[in-house]
């Protein structure tokens, strides 16, 4: 398919420019796991078969509503989160963050700055936390870029704090090629994703 002569690669990286279209591979070619609401997550914790959080190399959300594919704003993002450093926590963080989000917890003793956040968002709103909804990367290269990446697309709701840039990656094409694990691979290949653009594509050539 072809708009004037041009291919519908590079029709599409013209429309949205270099950055905005780098990032749209990130999030395409990116791979999430769930959502699964808490409550079936904690139905299903004996069950071997039942999917379990990596050890490390991920980024959670949590929303008030499920999504398919790829969470968006429009999914009421709540929290993003991820492990410190190069730990092999983050099934962990991802059980403290539920423990603390149902208020096993005293001033001082909490585990987790989103559990509590969400805890808090419960009590103001009336809410169960075992009614969100948590999802999690399959993997990723740099977890801090990716933590940022989807801390800035999501806008969640409750992360009272930005989380910090990565040193190691400062260019906003280091850090997209550092999430998909070092290398993105260029090109919309066929007609798949057309869709998903037209209509930021329509906006911005309009």
């Amino acid at each position: 398919m072809t708009r004037r002569g041009k291919t519908n690669e590079r029709w599409v990286r013209e429309v949205l420019g270099d950055r905005d279209y780098e990032e749209f591979q990130v999030f395409k070619k990116i791979k999430w796991v769930g959502p699964f609401s808490i409550d079936d997550l904690l139905n299903n914790c004996l069950d071997d078969s039942s999917a379990k959080p990596p050890e490390s190399h991920s980024v959670y959300l949590v929303s008030r509503k499920s999504w398919v594919k790829h969470p968006s704003p429009a999914d009421l993002p709540l929290y993003v989160g991820s492990t410190t450093g190069k730990t092999s926590r983050f099934r962990t963080r991802i059980g403290d963050m539920i423990i603390d989000a149902f208020g096993f917890f005293q001033d001082d003793t909490g585990h987790s700055s989103g559990g509590i956040s969400l805890h808090q968002y419960c009590l103001e709103n009336g809410l169960n936390p075992k009614a969100f909804y948590v999802g999690w990367l399959a993997n990723c290269g740099c977890t801090r870029c990716a933590e940022y990446y989807f801390w800035d697309f999501l806008k969640p709701m409750l992360n009272k704090n930005r989380p910090p840039k990565c040193n190691e990656h400062r260019t906003w094409k280091d850090m997209y090629s550092a999430i998909m694990g070092g290398g993105i691979t260029m090109g919309i290949k066929g007609r798949e994703n057309e869709k998903a653009v037209s209509l930021r594509c329509s906006a911005k050539a309009g």
